[in-house]
């Protein structure tokens, strides 16, 4: 049994990135990971972003204890799905609004990709 918890900011979006790439089914069939971040080690400045097309779907950011992804589509939508799935939540004061997902824990992953099926036309 495995007894250690993924933590650290790196593993959480190399896996989150991995779960994203890894389906090749409706509405993930459409998804596209972009780099960010010229240095990997660079912390509080955005990692990679999702993209559905040429739409933004989430920017990834990594800090010292955890993953936080910036959705500034449907807000509300993403809060909703997120809080269902367990995740810490966050509305974000922009313009336009946001709201953050906090990624604290390897296991979180799979809940961002239950979020992003919520979230997602499966057109």
């Amino acid at each position: 049994m495995v007894e250690d918890e993924i933590t650290d900011p790196d593993r959480l979006a190399t896996l989150l990135r991995a779960e994203i790439e890894g389906f090749t089914d409706p509405p993930f069939d459409r998804l596209t990971v972009v780099d960010l971040d010229a240095e990997p080690d660079t912390l509080d400045t955005p990692a990679f972003a999702v993209q559905d097309g040429s739409e933004p779907v989430f920017e990834a950011t990594k800090q010292d204890t955890r993953l936080v992804l910036s959705f500034s589509e449907a807000p509300a939508t993403v809060a909703e799905a997120g809080r269902e799935a367990g995740l810490r939540v966050r509305p974000k004061a922009t313009t336009p609004p946001a709201t953050l997902l906090f990624v604290e824990r390897g296991a979180a992953v799979k809940r961002v990709i239950d979020v992003l099926r919520a979230v997602l036309p499966s057109q």
